[in-house]
C-alpha cells in the first residue's frame, strides 16, 4: 500500500532556529533533505523537526521516528520536492532517550524505493 501524502505539508523552505540543529543530508545526487538533529518534544508529544524534501529532488520522501526497539513512535506522510513538515506528533510510547530518524525516499508514481538512511540522535521530552 503506497504511503499517503502529508496533509500538513507546506510548500517552500522553513526558517528554523539554529538551536534546533537543522542540517542538510545528501543521500544521493537528486535526493537531499533537511531535518533537525536536536529533538525537543513538547508536553503534548509534538516534535519540531522541520523535515524538508529539497526543491531540486527527484524523489518523494517521508520520515519515521523510531525508538530504541525500532518501534515507530511518529512519522510524516510523503512530501513532494519543495515541501516541508514543521512537526511530527509522537505516540504514547514516545519516551526520552535514543531514537533514529529513518528517512525514506520513493520514486514518484511507482513508489519504488529510492533508498533510506537512519540518523541516530536523542529525543528530549518536556515534563
Amino acid at each position: 500500500v503506497p504511503p499517503e501524502f502529508d496533509t500538513t505539508a507546506v510548500d517552500g523552505t522553513p526558517a528554523v532556529d539554529a538551536a534546533l540543529g537543522w542540517a542538510a543530508l545528501s543521500i544521493s545526487e537528486d535526493y537531499n533533505v533537511h531535518v533537525c538533529g536536536v529533538l525537543n518534544a513538547d508536553s503534548n508529544g509534538s516534535l519540531p523537526l522541520y523535515f524538508t524534501n529539497d526543491a531540486g529532488n527527484a524523489v518523494w520522501a517521508k520520515l519515521r521516528v523510531l525508538d530504541s526497539d525500532n518501534e515507530i513512535i511518529g512519522e510524516t506522510g510523503l512530501l513532494k520536492p519543495g515541501q516541508y513538515v514543521e512537526r511530527v506528533q509522537l505516540n504514547e510510547k514516545a519516551a526520552a532517550g535514543d531514537v533514529t530518524l529513518q528517512i525514506m525516499g520513493y520514486q514518484p508514481e511507482t513508489y519504488y524505493s529510492a533508498g533510506s538512511v537512519g540518523l541516530a540522535t536523542v529525543l528530549n521530552m518536556a515534563d
